[in-house]
């Protein structure tokens, strides 16, 4: 009897072995991943984890993913996992399977990865970025795409862990190229700034320059022209009426009849030299402008109009003075305005005023002719950039408003106070 008893127990005992070795492959095959099941390690001792639901074309392409894929049990256990994972956090696949999640993450950020496993319970898929600590190496930005499953009567969370650093390094260096693009933006417009600033510099500068060479040349053509008028009027009007008084002289003395007829023409012919003499010398420079200033020289070049083209004018003139620069500047705007009149406009009326307004002297030169087109107007023919170049030297300015077939107004205006840009005119 005692002998059977240790025969029993030495049989019974070799069929635990039997089973103690089955149990160990299965274990190892769990580990290994060849078997849906997986062993976690506890204070009681290993424990299996069955996936039942679990098929192979699933396992399959998780394990071909480039992504890492993560198999949650509730409190985070890792149940399975690919081998791109593994290669993420540097430790070998079967560590991995079986560990907690929270291991593989930065100590400050497990509670806000606790919480963001929780939102999944809510049955909507989450996604957020975390910092990956590998073994080995520096933490590695991820994102985790996250979502809950139920597989019969279990619920495990699934995870997708896509690595971020090859984003953030593009991230990383497109802002650098940015920020270097930035820069020479900048530098490129401080240059640019800096090359208009000095352009415009010159250009005000040339401007300038080109501003005094017209001054200077009109104050001497201006000069010359009242030298010549005076020459004229003195020299040769002296002369030609001399010769007339001569003439008159003679004519007393012929007593041939045709002899005082030829006498009679050639003093009309004088007379006809007189008159153009005294118009040339007005042109050139008007004595009357300079010896009874602005209003007076108006209303004589109007007149002077009115009689040569014999078309209706009303004159207004309600203020006088300025300086000589200024009134002569504004006389030979007038009769530019009145020349274009007679050239142009083909009016039958024109109105001219000159009044004091807010300190300043303004002139107004307007005909009910043909107007001007838009296209010459936007040229400035006609004499109009010289008029409004004479009066903008003058700290003034002149504008033109033309209707077709209905007619034209000048309007140009000086300041009656000198502006230093006014005296460098004189």
């Amino acid at each position: 009897m005692p002998t059977k008893r240790i025969t029993d127990l030495v049989a019974e005992n070799e069929a635990l072995k039997r089973r103690l070795e089955e149990a160990e492959d299965t274990l190892d095959a769990i580990r290994r991943g060849e078997v849906d099941a997986l062993v976690v390690q506890t204070s009681r001792g290993d424990q299996v984890f069955a996936l039942k639901s679990a098929d192979h074309p699933y396992r399959v392409l998780v394990e071909s993913m480039g992504e890492g894929a993560l198999t949650l049990s509730e409190d985070g256990i890792i149940l399975h996992t690919n081998q791109a994972f593994a290669r993420l956090v540097r430790y070998p696949h079967s560590k991995v399977i079986g560990s907690s999640v929270f291991d593989f993450f930065q100590v400050e950020s497990l509670s806000t990865l606790g919480r963001f496993f929780k939102k999944t319970g809510a049955g909507k898929p989450q996604r957020a970025e975390f910092g990956l600590q590998p073994n080995a190496g520096p933490e590695l930005p991820v994102l985790l795409s996250a979502t809950r499953l139920r597989l019969e009567d279990d619920e495990v969370i699934c995870v997708v862990v896509t690595d971020l650093s090859d984003v953030r390094a593009a991230e990383q260096a497109l802002r650098k190229a940015h920020d270097e693009l930035e820069i020479r933006v900048r530098e490129r417009t401080a240059q640019l700034r800096e090359a208009r600033d000095a352009l415009e510099q010159r250009v005000q500068e040339r401007t300038e320059e080109l501003r005094r060479l017209t001054d200077y040349l009109d104050r001497v053509r201006e000069e010359e022209s009242k030298r010549i008028a005076g020459e004229i009027h003195d020299e040769l009007g002296a002369a030609v009426t001399s010769a007339k008084l001569e003439l008159a002289w003679l004519r007393q003395s012929l007593k041939d009849e045709d002899q005082q007829k030829k006498a009679e023409n050639i003093s009309l012919v004088l007379d006809d030299i007189i008159r153009a003499i005294r118009r040339i010398s007005h042109d050139l420079r008007p004595s009357v402008l300079d010896a009874f200033g602005l209003a007076a020289g108006i209303e004589a070049l109007v007149e002077e109009f009115r009689k040569r083209t014999r078309v209706e004018c009303r004159l207004h003139v309600d203020a006088d003075g300025g300086k000589e620069f200024q009134a002569l500047a504004l006389y030979r705007i007038c009769q530019e305005a009145l020349t274009n009149v007679t050239r142009h406009a083909e009016a039958t009326r024109v109105e001219v005023s000159l009044l004091a307004e807010d300190n300043r002297l303004i002139l107004k030169v307007k005909d009910n002719g043909k107007g001007i087109a838009p296209a010459r107007l936007a040229k400035g023919g006609s004499g109009l950039l010289g008029m409004r170049e004479r009066a903008k030297r003058l700290g003034g300015d002149l504008t033109v408003s033309s209707v077709e077939h209905k007619g034209t107004e000048v309007e140009a205006w000086v300041p009656l106070a000198v502006t230093p840009q006014a005296r460098s005119a004189v």
